[in-house]
């Protein structure tokens, strides 16, 4: 099955169009078979539903990368120009170009060439669907009781999740949890970011009820591996509970840039709940020493571990649904390694920012810890560290010995591929996945769009802002002292506790905030964290720097390499300009 898209303004292609299913399943072996039909079956019910798991964005893998270098952490080269501009502060030359990355128009799926169409258009698209699957539950007579209730949590599942992903970008919208019908006039208002998300909270409770914990039973593997499931309902349930309660989204329906009590208090309890799923042994923090079969695998096999809660999964070869695939080939989008060491054209690389955040392997801070040598700054620091990033000297290729990263000052990595900073992502790239060692075909990587250690640090950040760092939500004895500890603790990592240098709310804060930097690095985390911390626009969040440094490492000099634009208007996302002259009440972002 592929999905028909329409070239309309984006909001009215789903929320004023009123398509039958046949234009879903465009020219498919369902595409002359009546509503009623379709949905009668489980089968072809489920044929139906299904092409909501293509409209689910891994913005590590779009072309044109998304929020993987917006903020901090990341900088673009100057020549790629999708991604600069948004460091310049110049939404509207994306959208005016029509390259707004993942928002309007994403590239071709690599394997199948299916195009996407953006995180705009293909959640209104994916809403308009669950809508018409709850619609049509009646309808699903040649179904067992439990097949229905799989069905129906789908798509509950799929409304909230698009509501989330849209608001989450762009602000509070309309709340679509109904089908348009054809002469209906179209004038619903925007809601605000609290509003919406009560809304999407009951969504994801109501598909919690309905979806298994498993659908295959114990286990990584089987048919359905990667469909929606209670856990993954809870989980996001409990994000978006912790971004409404964030000081921005806060601000924007309160009026008051602080941390909102209920909502931390909520998303304490949805994360709880998956923690107490993960306890029965449906998710694990997986050894260390596997951290990176998360990402990437050269071994043919899915990057899909015991602690992924969801990811985006099926792909399509024509008309063939790949459900199993878990996994893209080739090169995850311009975070690769550079092409001297088999990659091919970088353009985005760590700054010294996000270096600066790694502890040292004290568990201390490297500008609290004496024990840290500037003068040989990559060494005895937090293992995740080097696990997710390459330093100079590292050796990336196994067939060409003198294939080092030279990220020195003149080194050739740096200048041949022009890079902007010292460093590279390392968290995607197996030993031997490059051009040079030629095992590239049996290469997978994707990024989980839920794995359980982010919602530890959920769970932390929640009940930290809800009840202090020595309380737990109702029901559990986990502090968030202990929820942090235990990222910390997985095996073989075995970072130092915490404990000793927390003695108030404020520093376990300032503990949570460093620790999703560093866990969730290059995981399309950053940018929405510094957004509704409210803290994007702060000259400490905005300067970016590099390490500078000679070949031999005789000296090592920070060095401020571009500040980036963030003014208030940047918090919101600018909706396209077409779409805010529909209706009075669809009034564009403040600034734009």
């Amino acid at each position: 099955m592929k999905t028909d898209r329409y070239i309309l303004p984006v909001i009215l292609v789903v929320l004023l169009a009123v398509v039958s299913c046949d234009d879903y399943l465009d020219q498919t072996e369902y595409a002359d078979v009546s509503d009623v039909n379709i949905f009668s079956s489980y089968d072809l019910f489920t044929g139906y539903i299904d092409q909501c798991y293509t409209l689910f964005h891994d913005y590590s893998s779009e072309k044109k990368v998304l929020t993987v270098n917006w903020g901090d952490h990341m900088i673009a080269n100057k020549n790629f120009a999708s991604n600069h501009e948004v460091h310049i502060g110049d939404y509207w030359a994306l959208l005016d170009r029509n390259i707004y990355s993942a928002f309007i128009n994403a590239e071709p799926n690599n394997i199948t060439g299916q195009k996407t169409t953006g995180i705009w258009e293909d959640s209104w698209y994916g809403i308009r669907v669950a809508n018409q699957s709850i619609a049509h539950m009646d309808d699903l007579v040649n179904a067992t009781e439990e097949e229905k209730k799989y069905i129906e949590g789908q798509a509950y599942f799929f409304r909230g999740y698009f509501h989330f992903e849209i608001i989450k970008f762009f602000g509070g919208m309309p709340y679509i949890d109904f089908v348009i019908s054809a002469d209906e006039k179209i004038e619903y208002p925007r809601e605000s970011y609290h509003e919406n998300t009560d809304k999407i909270i009951a969504d994801f409770l109501k598909a919690a009820e309905l979806l298994p914990v498993d659908w295959d039973g114990p286990g990584l593997e089987g048919p359905n591996t990667g469909r929606a499931t209670k856990g993954a309902a809870l989980a996001f349930a409990a994000k978006a509970a912790l971004y409404a309660g964030s000081p921005l989204m806060n601000g924007v329906s309160t009026g008051s840039y602080t941390y909102n009590q209920d909502y931390m208090q909520q998303a304490a309890e949805y994360a709880w709940d998956v923690i107490e799923i993960a306890n029965s042994g449906t998710y694990e923090l997986i050894p260390f020493s596997r951290y990176r079969d998360m990402f990437g695998t050269i071994e043919d096999k899915k990057p899909f571990t015991l602690e992924t809660i969801f990811l985006k999964v099926p792909t399509w070869q024509g008309t063939t649904k790949l459900f199993g695939d878990h996994g893209r080939k080739f090169s995850p989008s311009y975070i690769t390694p550079a092409y001297k060491i088999g990659g091919v054209d970088p353009k985005i690389t760590p700054t010294q920012n996000i270096i600066d955040l790694f502890e040292t392997i004290n568990g201390i801070p490297i500008d609290k810890d004496p024990a840290y040598d500037p003068m040989n700054p990559w060494e005895n620091r937090d293992p995740r560290f080097r696990q997710n990033i390459l330093v100079d000297g590292d050796l990336w290729v196994k067939t060409e010995p003198d294939a080092y990263c030279r990220l020195f000052v003149g080194g050739a990595t740096k200048t041949i591929d022009a890079l902007r900073t010292s460093y590279l992502v390392k968290k995607y790239w197996p030993l031997g996945a490059n051009e040079i060692d030629n095992e590239l075909d049996n290469f997978t990587y994707v990024c989980p769009n839920m794995r359980l250690a982010e919602i530890y640090l959920i769970y932390a950040e929640a009940v930290n802002e809800a009840y202090g760092y020595t309380g737990t939500v109702s029901g559990s004895s986990l502090t968030a002292i202990e929820a942090v500890n235990t990222v910390r603790a997985r095996p073989d990592l075995d970072m130092p506790p915490v404990d000793t240098r927390v003695g108030s709310d404020e520093d376990m804060r300032e503990i949570i905030w460093n620790e999703r930097a560093v866990e969730l690095c290059f995981e399309n985390q950053r940018w929405f964290d510094l957004r509704r911390w409210y803290v994007a626009h702060l000259p400490e969040y905005r300067e970016l720097y590099d390490l500078v440094f000679d070949e031999g490492h005789t000296y090592f000099n920070r060095v401020l390499i571009e500040t980036i634009a963030f003014e208030e208007k940047h918090y919101w996302v600018p909706i396209p300009r077409e779409d805010t002259y529909l209706y009075k009440d669809f009034f564009q972002n403040p600034g734009w």
